[in-house]
């Protein structure tokens, strides 16, 4: 944390923050729950913005096996992800889906690394072991919480970053 004080305010800046958001070229998905009364449950959910969205895998069964890979349109120096493990439409929701309970990250170049996330309603901060020079991540479930009512693993939101300075820095806390 670095601290900075303009006049009576003082904020503490985030060091920790520093990365910049990669932008998917593309997403595609193992497979997506169908649309369901005009929602869309498909992978582009994933990196809308909006946690009021989701992507809910379509196939039999929990989702154990189910993925979805995201293009970056390039190759990036990817060392960290975001991930908002569940249906984020409210806390019902949230306990009610199956949320991802360890994930399997392939890189392009063939490495793997698995994550384990915790089962909060909260985002998942993922810092790789070791930077990857990518063009695209897969993203596989491998173990899962299982929700009180449904049988589908959702994920609402996806933020990968990789080790460019962020144009802006992260406000993490502020005193008047």
């Amino acid at each position: 944390m670095k601290r900075i004080i303009f006049g009576s305010i003082c904020c503490l800046l985030s060091t920790t923050a520093l990365g910049a958001r990669v932008d998917f070229a593309g997403v595609t998905a193992s497979s997506s729950f169908p649309m369901q009364d005009g929602i869309r449950y498909d992978a582009t959910q994933l990196n809308d913005g909006k946690l009021s969205s989701c992507w809910v895998e379509g196939d039999s069964g929990s989702g154990l096996g189910s993925w979805f890979e995201v293009k970056l349109g390039g190759e990036k120096n990817v060392d960290r992800l975001n991930i908002w493990a569940g249906m984020w439409y409210s806390y019902d929701y949230w306990s009610r889906a199956n949320r991802p309970k360890s994930i399997e990250i392939k890189f392009s170049d063939g490495s793997v690394e698995t994550h384990a996330l915790t089962d909060k309603m909260e985002v998942q901060q993922i810092q790789l072991k070791s930077t990857h020079k990518t063009s695209t991540i897969r993203i596989k479930i491998k173990d899962i919480y299982k929700g009180t009512t449904w049988f589908d693993t959702a994920i609402s939101e996806v933020q990968i970053l990789d080790k460019t300075a962020e144009k802006y820095v992260e406000i993490a806390q502020y005193t008047a």
